[in-house]
């Protein structure tokens, strides 16, 4: 099989992320390396038994507060500050921003109280698993609007730029 370093380095990606199931993993291997045809079935579901065997055993040795708990409670914490938090948005910081947008109209947009977001995607995922780091994308609510084209005037002007400092 092509790349086959590469797709074991994708799932172990993806199964230490912690968003996905097995079954999940397989899906999304099938249509990011084979065009959604099933590929080498059963190599794949190898490589992905093997990450989740190796991942269950490192639980067991995890404290029992995570830095994925702290994250939460931030997380939490910024929602009861009326900011918009949203994990694992798209794969690139522009899928977060189209993300953040519809998550904020669907709150009722502009009549919301939602004043700034607070987010991270697949690649800052990515990265996590990778380094231990996490990259996190904030900002004003009206910015982050407008950097994907879909409010008319707002997110530019000195407001915005103190509500994104703000919201950081």
């Amino acid at each position: 099989m092509e790349n086959e370093q590469e797709i074991a380095d994708y799932i172990r990606n993806k199964v230490w992320s912690g968003f996905y199931d097995e079954d999940e993993i397989a899906q999304i291997v099938s249509d990011t390396y084979f065009d959604g045809t099933p590929g080498d079935a059963g190599l794949i579901e190898g490589v992905i038994n093997r990450e989740f065997e190796k991942k269950r055993i490192a639980e067991k040795s995890w404290p029992a507060e995570t830095d994925y708990d702290r994250l939460n409670r931030v997380f939490s914490t910024l929602e009861g500050l009326n900011i918009l938090v949203l994990e694992n948005a798209g794969f690139t910081f522009t899928d977060g921003l189209e993300d953040v947008a519809e998550a904020w109209y669907g709150c009722g947009g502009e009549d919301s109280s939602i004043v700034g977001y607070c987010f991270y995607h697949g690649q800052d995922l990515a990265g996590v698993v990778e380094s231990g780091e996490l990259c996190l994308a904030f900002g004003d609510i009206l910015s982050a609007d407008k950097m994907i084209g879909i409010a008319g005037d707002g997110g530019d002007g000195p407001k915005s730029r103190t509500r994104a400092i703000e919201v950081g």
